[in-house]
């Protein structure tokens, strides 16, 4: 049972602060000064574009990777807060790491909670918690983003099962992956209405051309494309009812995206803290950089944007937790985490001058890194629109 203190926002009492400072120690030790090959770790995946598995293993040991689970697979139920704190702090070290964690945790395993039956999730949760399988969801298609109702892979109903048959593109972990919930449709032409949601046990050897996507930033977090042909998945790997895997998909994504909000305070806190200490050693014209007026307000400025994006993701990862619809507010602090870091971070590039574009410097990485924020899990644009259709049907009593 979680402890409560009135005098403190409820991610702040004690049960979160333990949680916080076990991942933030964790984050300090295994990711920021740990080095492989000569290097800093986080160097060392951004140039190698790839996770140690030794990494995903400690941080199972950790058990955050049940941190909203519940306790008979192995997690801590700490709910959507609990969540958003390791989001939070891994963000800081690495938002390529935070990222793929993410998918693991709060696409894939957090499907199979929701929307599996006593059986899936007694096969699958415990070994996804302590990393035995690493998870993924795949529902993006080529030219099929935040349309997901116009997804062209088809599963067909055969004896025991069904077989499975198309492509899915830009799908985080996919090469690495156990476990995969796959979304497709069952009909065709039949939008949102015949869709299914699936678990697909990997590898398989239906899955084919393989591809990892070369991305701008987020390198250690694998982006993957591939082609689905003739997958088999039988009866008792269907999730819920034949349509409504859109329903079901829309659900885990209102939720994962206020878990990619909780990144984005991590990267935002860490931008801050680069400029201040940048800030405070650079000198021009015989004064720190700090010392000047023009600093202070874009320093003021990016502690506001933190502080605003902070309170507007915990606040929808509370209502999570109380059973509350988030769609509108999970698209809230989607929209208001991507943009306002992504402004943030600019800031802090800013204030390092040509020094920040340099890769020597962390805000480079987390300029590159912050970019995707603003299109994966439904564009800025399709935030806004969730926001403005959740209004207009308050307004018009429906």
């Amino acid at each position: 049972m979680l402890t409560s203190n009135a005098l403190n926002p409820v991610w702040e009492t004690e049960d979160y602060l333990m949680l916080r400072k076990s991942v933030k120690d964790f984050c300090r030790d295994e990711v920021l000064n740990a080095k492989r090959e000569g290097k800093p770790l986080v160097q060392w995946m951004d140039e190698n574009e790839e996770t140690p598995e030794e990494l995903w293993q400690k941080l199972a040991g950790l058990g955050v990777f049940g941190v909203s689970l519940p306790e008979q697979y192995g997690g801590f139920e700490m709910g959507k807060i609990g969540a958003c704190i390791v989001s939070d702090e891994l963000g800081y070290v690495d938002p390529a790491f935070a990222l793929a964690v993410g998918a693991h945790m709060s696409l894939a395993s957090e499907a199979i909670a929701l929307f599996g039956n006593d059986e899936q999730k007694e096969r699958y949760l415990s070994d996804l918690v302590s990393a035995k399988k690493i998870g993924a969801l795949a529902s993006t298609e080529q030219g099929v983003g935040s349309d997901v109702a116009s997804m062209s892979t088809m599963a067909e109903k055969v004896d025991g099962g069904w077989v499975v048959n198309g492509n899915k593109q830009f799908i985080t972990n996919a090469e690495i992956a156990d476990v995969m919930v796959i979304i497709a449709q069952t009909q065709k032409g039949g939008g949102n209405k015949t869709m299914a949601m699936f678990i697909l046990d990997l590898p398989s050897d239906g899955i084919k051309g393989m591809v990892r996507e070369e991305k701008m930033g987020l390198h250690a977090s694998l982006t993957n494309s591939f082609a689905i042909e003739d997958v088999f998945i039988p009866d008792n790997n269907l999730m819920g009812e034949v349509g409504g895997g859109f329903k079901m998909l829309m659900n885990v994504f209102n939720r994962s995206r206020i878990t990619l909000a909780g990144c984005c305070v991590g990267m935002m806190r860490r931008a801050i803290d680069e400029a201040w200490n940048y800030t405070w050693d650079r000198r021009v014209f015989g004064k720190r950089i700090l010392e000047f007026p023009t600093t202070h307000e874009k320093l003021a400025e990016m502690e506001v944007l933190k502080t605003l994006v902070e309170s507007m993701t915990f606040d929808a990862a509370w209502r999570v937790d109380r059973g509350l619809d988030v769609k509108k507010f999970g698209a809230i602090a989607k929209y208001a985490g991507s943009e306002m870091a992504f402004k943030c971070i600019d800031s802090a590039l800013q204030l390092h001058g040509g020094q920040g574009y340099m890769k020597s410097y962390a805000v480079e990485k987390l300029f590159r890194d912050v970019r995707a924020w603003r299109i994966f899990e439904g564009t800025s644009l399709i935030q806004l629109f969730t926001v403005f259709r959740s209004d207009l049907k308050t307004r018009l009593g429906m």
